[in-house]
């Protein structure tokens, strides 16, 4: 009977020493989890600061652009409204062109 109880005691404490190196395992396989998870969110965080940046630096060149097209157009405007104000019908562009 005593053997028993010695046999179940080296099983519990076989168990436990078994659970408890598992356990060491599992925890050093979290951390190195958490700081791979740590390190991809620092990315993740720095991918959007340059994303917001760029979009803010398009933004600025697409009102660049949109400024730039309305000034072109504003002096095709000025041009044309130019030339047809000093045009006469008998020197106009197309007859000059057209060798007239």
């Amino acid at each position: 009977m005593y053997i028993w109880v010695i046999v179940a005691l080296l099983f519990v404490i076989g168990v436990k020493y078994y659970t408890s190196r598992e356990m060491a395992q599992l925890e050093r396989r979290l951390n190195r989890v958490k700081t791979g998870l740590h390190t991809t969110k620092q990315e993740y965080d720095a991918v959007q600061v340059t994303q917001m940046e760029t979009q803010k630096a398009e933004g600025a060149m697409e009102d660049r652009i949109t400024h730039m097209k309305e000034i072109i157009q504003d002096i095709n405007v000025r041009l044309t409204q130019t030339d047809t104000s000093q045009e006469t019908p008998s020197m106009s562009i197309q007859n000059i062109m057209d060798g007239q």
